[in-house]
């Protein structure tokens, strides 16, 4: 089986899906699909683990926060904050809006991924307090989907557990984790938490 083939299927798939939803609701899916590709394929080499999205977690305001995808493995939660930008891409963890700068000279700013990501992790943490006895390493990955059309240009990330990357290296991201990372959770704890 190769990942040729695991897209195929997975295109055919969300081809149906964007006929049924309507194309404003398609953009924001498609990152979480090109991600969910991503994992699977991962899978196949063995980094096994859970996959949810669109999950939505409750705050103490009664407002709630989305996590678009976690990857819930032995060594811990992959958090996951998808991008659906185009353009050059410039930003700092330290700093409150990125920029998007287009090739016709137009830019505009956005909120920090970083910072909205470590919102999620944070709620996530709380929200799953009482399932575990003890806390769980998260690892926060913004992941822009947009491949030809998307450059980070300069991207400036000092925390080790934060990663900014196209979609196309998800795969090598994880890796990288998975083999310097120490097995957490076992499979019934994995099962909990995705239950």
């Amino acid at each position: 089986m190769t990942k040729g083939f695991i897209d195929n299927i997975a295109d055919s798939i969300v081809d149906s899906i964007i006929d049924s939803i309507g194309e404003e609701k398609v953009r924001g899916r498609y990152g979480e699909h090109v991600i969910k590709k991503e994992l699977r394929f991962s899978k196949l080499f063995g980094m096994t683990g859970k996959i949810l999205s669109n999950l939505y977690l409750p705050k103490t305001d009664g407002e709630t926060t989305e996590i678009d995808v976690l990857y819930i493995t032995k060594k811990g939660i992959f958090v996951i904050e998808c991008k659906n930008y185009s353009g050059w891409i410039f930003g700092n963890e330290k700093d409150y809006q990125w920029t998007q700068l287009f090739r016709n000279g137009k830019k505009t700013r956005f909120h920090n991924p970083i910072m909205q990501n470590r919102g999620h992790i944070k709620w996530l943490k709380t929200y799953l307090s009482p399932t575990l006895p003890f806390e769980v390493p998260m690892y926060s990955i913004i992941a822009f989907v947009e491949k030809e059309s998307c450059d980070l240009k300069k991207i400036t990330v000092e925390s080790i557990d934060v990663y900014v990357v196209k979609s196309e290296s998800i795969y090598a991201t994880i890796r990288n984790i998975w083999k310097a990372a120490p097995d957490v959770l076992s499979s019934e704890d994995i099962d909990v938490l995705y239950y």
